[in-house]
Parts: structure tokens; sequence; C-alpha cells
């Protein structure tokens, strides 16, 4: 990742959004990086939100994620 902090931070909750739908949110607000804090990051509800499928997800469409 490159520039400089910029000190803002966003919460943004995935809430019943479909991932193209939380990736449109987070790319609409110029977010570069996700950081998952979620105690147990994973969702059998919805396999999108699983920690793995994510990840890889993010990356692929040009979001850091740690």
């Amino acid at each position: 990742m490159s520039g400089e902090w910029t000190g803002l931070v966003f919460a943004v909750g995935r809430s019943n959004r479909s991932f193209p739908e939380f990736l449109e949110l987070l790319q609409a607000h110029g977010m570069r990086l996700v950081i998952d804090l979620r105690r147990f990051p994973h969702c059998l509800c919805h396999p999108c939100c699983d920690r793995d499928h994510r990840s890889s997800a993010l990356v692929a469409h040009g979001l850091a994620n740690w």
C-alpha cells in the first residue's frame, strides 16, 4: 500500500449486503484496506463473509486485507 496515513478510520458493517454490494460500498468511499475485527471471522449463513473467501476476493479487486 502506498500513500500517507490520513488518520481516518471507517467502521463498515456488512449487514445483509451481498459481496458485490459490500465491494461497491468500499470502492465508492475510496477504501484501500479492510481489517476484519470479528472475533470469529467465519459465517455459515453467508459464505462470502468467510475470512478466506473474502480475503482473496478483496485482493482480486485491488483492496488490501488484514
